[in-house]
């Protein structure tokens, strides 16, 4: 977990200093629906 938290953090440096800033928010927007899935799937929030 930790080996992905600091490529995703590298990814997201990249990102930023050669601003792709379409494939950031895409990846963003990913992520988040990810989290958004496990979260949901858990019971911790409802639709």
């Amino acid at each position: 977990m930790l080996i992905y938290s600091n490529g995703l953090i590298l990814w997201i440096t990249t990102s930023l200093s050669t601003e792709n800033v379409d494939i950031f928010l895409s990846f963003v927007l990913l992520i988040s629906t990810v989290i958004w899935g496990h979260l949901e799937h858990y019971g911790w929030i409802t639709i």
